[in-house]
């Protein structure tokens, strides 16, 4: 048991230095916030709303309506991925043939993101991060969520780029790692207290 601690702890702080790390690259750098259209490549812009607009108003009025169509479109977006997020949901972000993806308890909220093959995974470390760092509550909202995602870094420096993918990469390891050794030592405590199946599921559960 003492053995195990030990390792954990040393997991904890490589898990540690490795934020620490990342969080200098973040600070050394701008972000930039993408346009909604980023999240939602399907959003029709307000501009190209105008000719559906009712004939009898005028050409002020018409662009008015399109604002406020591409508003009440929006809100239904960040509604539905509101809708998804409460107190106690898993965060992940994919990548996979060019389409970067985030996902609440494994169902993607945000998809068809497609990214270059030099951007995807500049862009997966960061929402990853996201996914590991962003805290829901009641309260939450979905507009909250996607404007956190929209804010991305903007870098010409690849060194970084790739330094900041290799470090949420390291983390993510670490905390599987860390997963796996703290099931581990559970087990092992079980078996010492001889704890039933019914015991073990109060302890899980509290």
């Amino acid at each position: 048991m003492a053995d195990r601690a030990i390792r954990l702890q040393e997991a904890h702080t490589s898990r540690r230095d490795a934020v620490v790390a990342l969080a200098r690259r973040g600070e050394a750098v701008p972000f930039r916030n993408r346009p909604e259209a980023f999240l939602f490549p399907a959003l029709v812009p307000a501009r190209d709303r105008i000719p559906d607009a009712p004939k009898t108003l005028e050409l002020t009025e018409k662009r008015e309506w399109a604002k406020q169509q591409h508003r009440l479109e929006l809100e239904s977006l960040y509604s539905a991925v509101g809708q998804r997020l409460n107190g106690n949901v898993e965060l992940d972000a994919q990548l996979f043939d060019g389409e970067v993806r985030f996902l609440v308890d494994g169902v993607p909220v945000i998809e068809k993101v497609f990214v270059s093959k030099e951007e995807g995974p500049f862009i997966l470390a960061q929402w990853k991060v996201v996914a590991s760092t962003f805290s829901v509550t009641e309260k939450t909202t979905g507009k909250q969520l996607c404007d956190r995602l929209r804010k991305l870094i903007v870098t010409e420096n690849k060194a970084l780029v790739e330094q900041f993918v290799k470090l949420q990469q390291k983390i993510e390891a670490i905390d599987a790692d860390i997963s796996a050794q703290e099931a581990a030592m559970n087990s092992l405590t079980y078996r010492l207290y001889g704890l039933t199946e019914e015991e073990i599921a109060i302890v899980e559960r509290g």
